[in-house]
């Protein structure tokens, strides 16, 4: 005798009219997942690029909602605020981003911007001080602690961290195969130095320079930057 095999359907009973009608039941819908830090970061970035400042703000605050420790929202939060002329709430911000994540260079950098925009020029030195520490090749750091100290009339300071970027820009050069970049500025301000004349150590040109960009981060460049976070 042949088997016979019992398919189970997930089926219900319907009454229709005196009669039965058997109806499949409907799938469940299966819930979407909630968005984690760095979708919500990666939209922000989007929208920010898309000109949307408002909406990327909304995203990158709701990354830090989701993950306090989430550098990168902080670091481009905090730049879009710069760039909004909101410098109390950046400084704010990454007063609050250097708590969570201390040994993050890149923040110390930013907030260092953040409190020259206040005037807190010495806080903002210490800020730079402290990313140098974490980070002693960040060439800008270093740029922007020399215009300060320059700034201040602390010649010796100022020559140190000029003297660290020079170095540095030359490195970067001689990499690339550009040759000598160290120029008569760094040779004027040793000159400088050592016959203890007093006066801003900095060029025309180096002064015109300007302050260093705001440090960003992309979506895309996080797997480069990992070192760069805190480990939960």
């Amino acid at each position: 005798m042949a088997a016979r095999c019992l398919a189970l359907l997930d089926l219900e009973v319907a009454p229709s009219a005196g009669t039965v009608a058997l109806l499949q039941r409907q799938p469940k819908p299966v819930p979407l997942p909630e968005p984690d830090a760095g979708d919500w970061f990666a939209r922000g970035e989007r929208l920010e690029t898309q000109g949307q400042f408002d909406a990327a703000e909304q995203a990158y605050r709701r990354a830090l909602a989701v993950d306090a420790l989430h550098a990168d929202a902080y670091l481009n939060l905090g730049a879009m605020l710069c760039e909004d002329g909101r410098h109390d709430e950046a400084a704010a911000l990454y007063d609050r981003a250097v708590a969570h994540c201390p040994s993050v260079a890149p923040l110390h950098f930013n907030r260092a911007i953040a409190l020259e925009d206040q005037q807190r020029e010495r806080e903002a030195l210490a800020s730079y001080e402290r990313a140098l520490e974490l980070a002693p090749d960040l060439a800008d750091a270093h740029y922007n602690a020399a215009r300060l100290y320059d700034r201040l009339g602390q010649a010796q300071g100022a020559l140190r961290h000029f003297n660290a970027y020079r170095r540095l820009q030359q490195r970067e050069r001689e990499r690339e195969g550009e040759g000598d970049v160290r120029g008569e500025d760094l040779g004027r301000c040793e000159r400088l130095f050592v016959q203890g004349v007093e006066g801003p150590l900095l060029s025309g040109e180096d002064r015109a320079r300007g302050d260093a960009r705001l440090v960003r981060r992309a979506a895309a460049d996080r797997r480069d930057q990992q070192h760069l976070l805190p480990h939960a």
